[in-house]
């Protein structure tokens, strides 16, 4: 079954309003001052602006959305579980290996999303389990759904897994997955 975008929107706008109450003009809180910097203030402002950040080939952007090496280092990487003493993991090679792929898996997404002419996000959801550590909470299988001028509704997997803290929210590390109409398989 082919649903026409436009319609898409009305339907998830209709079951916002009906089983939220939402119209839309919500304001989204901001990210509290234990947030870490460039932090996103909710998983549909993260999904949007990393949507928003492919198509525009801003760099800059998608460094902001992604965890530092301080943060990473200093504080995500000592709460996991391979961060533990007595696991003997080294920080510095968990960071190389998120760089590593990272870095390119965001060139590959930026010759898919290089090519479009007009993305809209539509929504990010993370349908996977939820971690809890001492000062943050992981937020597992998420993706992006948008809408693409030539290819219609879409669904992404452009990052895996999102650190919250404070309110903000944040990526590991983005991914190369290949954007699939919804449905396909």
């Amino acid at each position: 079954m082919n649903v026409p975008p436009a319609m898409l929107r009305t339907v998830f706008a209709l079951a916002c309003l009906v089983a939220w109450g939402c119209t839309g003009d919500e304001p989204v809180a901001a990210p509290g001052p234990d947030a870490f910097p460039g932090s996103a203030a909710s998983l549909d402002d993260l999904g949007e602006q990393a949507i928003t950040a492919f198509a525009a080939g801003d760099t800059a952007r998608l460094v902001a959305l992604r965890l530092s090496e301080v943060e990473h280092n200093e504080v995500v990487f000592p709460e996991l579980p391979a961060g533990r003493p007595e696991v003997g993991y080294p920080v510095d090679l968990a960071w190389e290996n998120i760089v590593l792929r990272n870095d390119r898996d965001v060139l590959r997404q930026f010759r898919w999303f290089g090519e479009r002419e007009s993305v809209h996000h539509l929504a990010t959801e993370c349908t996977g389990e939820t971690q809890s550590f001492e000062t943050f909470v992981v937020h597992t299988g998420c993706a992006v759904r948008f809408e693409d001028a030539d290819e219609g509704v879409l669904e992404v997997v452009l990052f895996e897994d999102v650190l919250e803290r404070d309110g903000g929210f944040k990526v590991f590390r983005f991914y190369d997955h290949t954007p699939q109409r919804l449905g396909a398989s």
